[in-house]
């Protein structure tokens, strides 16, 4: 699910982790210089202010767009603000479990053509009225966790802006010196946001694993459960009995991906309840286009190299990299193979009176090998409001900008995903 609906200040957040991994960097490339000068005489006479405030924005709007250097876990952002921005809000309609005895027919449940049997005469001999109602019953799950980050931009020089439109070498140079730093920074923050999503989906789903079937495999527990009970540590199914293990695993996968597009209760939270004596259940499915796939990289490589391709289902999705990436690290890079992170989760016990509501979870810290889940079940979206920059200061000539961005992101528990775990 989600935090809040109101935004929340996370700057400690961010430079925890911006703190966690290492960002690459971009070149931004000027194109006609003509052009370019004849911009910046019209910009020029708008108002200094003005023109640091166009400049910045159209900055801010090139890394939403053209994502020169996207980052790792792009695979769970949204492609399109408006996907996310249109979903603060999803309701779910519930599923009835059970059939109902035939009016039209003379069964032996009920006693229907007799005389004086109508409706619900007899003490309930009869089937109820065709006037009973039969309403839809539906969950609104609310999402809209919205983390909101100030980026100060580099100072501007009064004296190096006036320089800048002078020619096309001189704009580069400028916007460069300005720019390269400050584009590093802004990628390796949106990529460090959707590593730390993605860790705590998948410690979400560990967390709520009672009560969400099939959504965990622990793959050393299950391997040698099916393969008579043996007592293979994880460091002998890397190494002694790879093979074998591997081969396990990936046929393992193949039948989840299989069992995850039927319809039924599994690999997701139904959050049951029961309605004058009716049960109720949120069913979920999944078609193979809408399924995406996180695979830490050392396990996932030697696994295809070991299993042969045409055997090896997972090869179908890898085609299209928008639905599936390898991690050389989840969340720390000192620590590749681990996440350590406390999620929200919901509450599922039907027992407890939070049921159905967020609550903290536990810290969760595992080694997970590889997750799948659906496209609905984790997404996250970064968008850029607006730059703002200073009145010049008089005595130094310079400008201060600064971003606005929100860091949004959808997490529910009701959607459908499978973690394997190495243990």
């Amino acid at each position: 699910m989600s935090k809040l609906l109101t935004p929340v200040d996370a700057y400690e957040f961010a430079n925890a982790w911006q703190e966690q991994a290492i960002g690459k960097k971009a070149t931004i490339q000027a194109t006609d210089a003509t052009s370019l000068m004849s911009v910046g005489e019209a910009i020029f006479q708008s108002g200094m202010e003005n023109t640091i405030n166009s400049l910045y924005i159209l900055m801010g709007k090139l890394w939403v767009t053209s994502k020169k250097y996207a980052g790792k876990g792009s695979i769970i952002q949204a492609k399109d603000t408006g996907v996310y921005t249109h979903r603060f809000a999803k309701v779910r309609a519930y599923s009835k479990k059970q059939a109902i005895a035939s009016g039209y027919w003379n069964t032996n449940v009920k006693t229907n053509f007799a005389p004086g049997y109508d409706n619900t005469a007899n003490g309930g001999a009869s089937t109820k009225s065709m006037w009973e109602q039969n309403p839809a019953v539906t969950v609104t799950f609310t999402f809209g966790g919205s983390n909101v980050l100030d980026f100060p931009a580099p100072t501007m020089y009064l004296d190096k802006l006036e320089m800048a439109f002078r020619n096309e070498s001189e704009f580069r140079s400028v916007i460069n010196e300005i720019m390269i730093t400050f584009e590093n920074d802004m990628a390796q923050y949106r990529e460090n946001f959707n590593r730390q999503q993605l860790a705590a989906g998948m410690a979400q789903t560990i967390l709520m694993e009672q009560y969400r079937p099939e959504s965990v495999i622990h793959a050393v527990t299950e391997f040698n459960a099916d393969n008579g009970g043996t007592s293979y540590t994880k460091t002998e199914l890397k190494t002694l009995y790879a093979r074998e293990f591997y081969t396990w695993l990936a046929s393992k996968l193949d039948i989840t991906l299989a069992r995850m597009q039927e319809r039924s209760i599994l690999f997701h939270a139904s959050f049951p309840k029961t309605v004058n004596g009716e049960e109720y259940e949120l069913l979920d499915f999944n078609k193979l286009d809408d399924l995406k796939i996180a695979a830490f990289a050392p396990d996932f490589i030697k696994m295809e190299k070991i299993v042969l391709p045409e055997t090896f289902q997972l090869a179908k999705l890898e085609i299209n990299k928008e639905k599936f990436e390898k991690f050389t690290y989840w969340q720390n890079i000192n620590e590749p193979g681990k996440i350590s992170i406390k999620p929200a989760i919901v509450d599922a016990d039907p027992t407890s009176e939070n049921y159905m509501k967020q609550i903290d979870g536990t810290n969760v810290t595992a080694e997970p090998l590889l997750y799948i889940f659906s496209k609905d079940r984790l997404l996250t979206d970064m968008q850029f409001k607006r730059a703002l920059s200073s009145p010049v200061e008089a005595r130094k000539g310079y400008y201060n900008v600064f971003h606005h961005w929100a860091f949004n992101f959808i997490s529910s528990p009701d959607e459908s995903d499978c973690l394997v775990l190495w243990d």
